[in-house]
């Protein structure tokens, strides 16, 4: 997850979810939404994330009750990385692969070295 988030991390922005403690041990609950210079600010939706699938949850954080279920019509995907090629816009898309090995294995090294998701 670490190295689908150094990928991905020069176009979207990853935020912790007031719903992840109520989550469980499997499933990891976090935000996020498109960065992008020059572009309008995209709302923030809702991540699910498991050892076996990543899907943009239904729900979001201002929801009065928590679901797991998926936003309608749309697919499960088997990381963040492949999410986000699938899910987000072209520009999002095209942002990413201007990221430089340089810059996604420092942000991976910095994810791996202060182990962000351990505390959420």
């Amino acid at each position: 997850l670490y190295y689908c988030m150094a990928l991905t991390a020069n176009s979207l922005c990853f935020a912790w979810s007031r719903w992840n403690p109520l989550s469980g041990y499997n499933k990891l609950i976090m935000q996020f939404k498109e960065k992008l210079s020059g572009q309008p600010e995209t709302t923030q939706k809702l991540l699910l994330i498991t050892p076996e699938l990543t899907s943009v949850l239904d729900c979001n954080e201002s929801s009065q009750t928590f679901s797991d279920k998926a936003e309608a019509g749309l697919a499960e995907y088997a990381d963040l990385y492949n999410l986000a090629s699938e899910y987000c816009s072209a520009n999002v898309h095209q942002q990413m692969s201007k990221a430089t090995s340089i810059f996604v294995d420092s942000v991976y090294q910095f994810l791996l070295a202060t182990l962000v998701l351990s505390y959420a």
